[in-house]
């Protein structure tokens, strides 16, 4: 709930009752997905008709096809730091066509604490990225990585975990 200011988990039961009040609307569940588990418990849980993802997003835009996979009962797609990277990299280039130098900055570095969030062994980067005062020393910080070997930092099984309690 918005009293929650995003702290606890998302109210499930509250998308629920709300599920079964409804008799000529579909509603959306949204709260707390944030891979296949928990888009999965999400329906599973509130019987919702659809997902809404926002925060879940935020440096995994390939998540929207995991959970579509996981759905679907297809075998998930192997991800790699290298993925991550390659995705950091095309959402610079495309924050770099709309905004001006210094938003395109802030942007950046606001999308880069997400992207380096999803890889271990980067905390180095981390706490550089704050000093940093332009979009080219960003990306050629990120160039320095060597994103294949990078192992990425969430298990699903966490996930898991977290839901069987709620």
């Amino acid at each position: 709930t918005r009293a929650q200011g995003y702290k606890g988990p998302a109210k499930r039961h509250y998308i629920q009752e709300c599920v079964q009040a409804a008799s000529s609307i579909e509603v959306f569940g949204n709260g707390d997905i944030v891979d296949p588990l928990s888009a999965e418990a999400m329906f599973r849980v509130s019987g919702c008709s659809g997902i809404l993802l926002a925060r879940g997003l935020l440096g995994r835009p390939w998540l929207i096809e995991d959970i579509s996979r996981h759905l679907q009962k297809l075998p998930p797609k192997p991800r790699s730091g290298l993925d991550v990277y390659q995705h950091f990299l095309q959402h610079v280039e495309e924050t770099l066509a709309y905004e001006n130098p210094r938003k395109a900055l802030l942007c950046v570095r606001r999308l880069s604490a997400w992207y380096i969030q999803q890889v271990g062994g980067v905390r180095a980067i981390r706490h550089q990225l704050s000093r940093l005062r332009s979009v080219e020393e960003i990306l050629s910080l990120f160039e320095q990585c060597d994103w294949e070997d990078l192992p990425l930092a969430h298990s699903e099984s966490s996930s898991e975990e977290k839901i069987l309690h709620q």
